[in-house]
């Protein structure tokens, strides 16, 4: 889920930010970062 940012707000590491709309709204979305470990089932 995307979360609107403030103006003035700086960056944080592991988040996306894009622009949005005409206008120029800044939103961030949580980036994906793989599986856990122990996720897939063992044969």
């Amino acid at each position: 889920m995307a979360v609107k940012v403030k103006a003035g707000e700086k960056r944080q590491s592991g988040w996306l930010y894009f622009v949005k709309g005409k206008t120029l709204e800044i939103w961030k979305a949580k980036m994906a970062r793989g599986r856990k470990k122990g996720s897939k089932k063992k044969r």
